[in-house]
């Protein structure tokens, strides 16, 4: 029998600490409205490794904000999944679950008894596609359970909440790039066709870092999916509090449009505010209107039943499918690796002009560091030595020389032996010189009132 899909629907949408609850009813003229949202903070030392005491909190609070109903569809994060990604060419259904469920096998060979495994998004089989595996623990599936049994709900499905948010996101039908930020973290979810090919959390960033931090992890995903067309679409939920407008501030640093969707579904727009419970009733949304992209507990990759009759020939035609849809797998996969390796090699091809030009300006630029890198010592130590020698003239200096590894020496001429020692003396005191000392005074001829001096010393430019 057909399972009836419920009319009012309870979204959790679980985080680190807490969980995004939204009940979703149905409106006027068939459609859907968010009745009822609220923030279940856990309580201190409880967690979902402890689904009792977590589903009694869950139960309490529930009752206190009203939330009635009792049909439940639990989303869990990005950092409870593990997902692969798998080519598939043109198949009949049957064929492409077999080839599936062999994929998902060598994906999570070593964990097959850990993980519970379903795939995202509908399978077209008159067209190749990638498909996103999507794996959680046992363990995991297990606690959701444990935690609506507690909180008396009917769980109607474990599902993954950013693909669900980004299958009822305006805007991502075909191909975009959606993204949902909580004061809890940042997903991102890749969509192609209308299915999800890439899910990831951003890593943690400081508030004030988060634009920065966010916009290089959507560079880094768009670089790793080059179109031929328009560039991807970037729709951000911005579940994060003022001040700063996410959307906007990422629009500036990216250069390219980033929109901020409004539901098709009417849900209210006051109290409490639709963006930051969008994961939550996303979650809802998808369960009602039959768009979840996975259900854990009930995996389209889990084993068929067996049949006792035909074994054999059930046998030989399961594996001559999987042999010949993985020989075309790996056909297609190869022309897209060659036809991706021409179109990075065009990418090069175009830019090696530019990094030409680049090299070039570089080393014009290190060339021209040469010159100076610095103050110069010779024009340090000139500017000391005219500071110490007095103004009126009575003493100069004829020669200077510099040496690396040996003292400096200054000669000159002095009208007496005493303008020489006031001068080793101005030395001594004067900043960057040591080891000043007196070589030779003498007078220039017999008679002359001129003498000459040499004075040694080792300079070094202060700083």
């Amino acid at each position: 029998m057909r399972r009836r899909r419920p009319q009012k629907v309870l979204g959790i949408a679980l985080e680190r600490d807490r969980a995004l609850l939204a009940e979703v009813t149905p409106g006027n003229g068939g459609r859907r409205q968010m009745s009822g949202a609220a923030a279940f903070v856990f309580p201190p030392g409880v967690g979902l490794a402890q689904p009792a005491q977590l589903g009694a909190a869950l139960g309490e609070f529930l009752r206190q904000q009203g939330l009635g109903t009792r049909d439940a569809i639990l989303g869990l994060a990005a950092r409870l999944l593990v997902t692969r990604r798998c080519d598939l060419p043109p198949a009949a259904a049957d064929l492409a679950l077999a080839s599936l469920r062999l994929q998902a096998e060598n994906a999570f060979a070593s964990d097959a008894q850990t993980f519970v495994v379903d795939f995202a998004g509908p399978l077209h089989h008159d067209a190749a596609a990638a498909v996103l595996l999507v794996a959680t623990s046992r363990t995991v599936v297990e606690q959701c359970r444990q935690v609506a049994a507690a909180a008396h709900l009917r769980l109607r499905a474990v599902t993954a909440t950013m693909p669900a948010l980004a299958a009822v996101t305006p805007g991502a039908a075909g191909d975009a790039l959606v993204v949902s930020a909580t004061p809890r973290g940042v997903e991102l979810c890749l969509q192609h066709g209308g299915r999800p090919v890439l899910l990831r959390q951003a890593a943690p960033a400081a508030p004030e870092e988060l634009v920065g931090s966010l916009a290089a992890e959507i560079r880094r995903i768009l670089a790793g999916h080059p179109t031929e067309g328009a560039p991807w679409p970037v729709i951000v939920w911005d579940g994060c509090p003022a001040p700063q407008n996410l959307g906007a501030a990422l629009q500036e640093r990216l250069g390219t449009s980033v929109t901020a969707p409004c539901w098709e579904e009417p849900l209210p727009t006051g109290e409490p505010p639709e963006q930051p419970f969008a994961p939550a009733a996303a979650v809802a949304l998808a369960g009602i209107t039959g768009r979840l992209p996975v259900n854990f507990l009930r995996s389209r990759l889990a084993p068929p039943p067996q049949r006792r009759n035909r074994r054999r020939m059930a046998w030989a035609t399961a594996l001559g499918a999987t042999v010949l849809l993985a020989a075309a797998a790996a056909g297609y996969n190869l022309h897209q690796r060659q036809a991706n390796l021409a179109a990075l090699q065009a990418k090069v091809a175009a830019l090696r002009p530019q990094a030409q030009q680049a090299r070039s300006a570089l080393a014009r630029l290190n060339f021209v560091r040469n010159w100076h890198s610095g103050a110069p010592r010779l024009l340090a130590c000139f500017r000391a030595l005219t500071n110490a020698f007095p103004s009126d003239g009575s003493i100069y200096a004829t020669s200077l020389i510099l040496r690396t590894h040996q003292p400096d020496e200054l000669a000159g001429r002095a009208a007496n032996q005493r303008q020489v020692l006031e001068l080793r003396r101005r030395l001594t005191a004067a900043a960057g010189f040591t080891n000043v000392a007196v070589v030779d005074v003498r007078q220039v001829n017999p008679g002359s009132r001129q003498y000459e001096f040499s004075i040694a010393f080792k300079f070094r430019a202060p700083g």
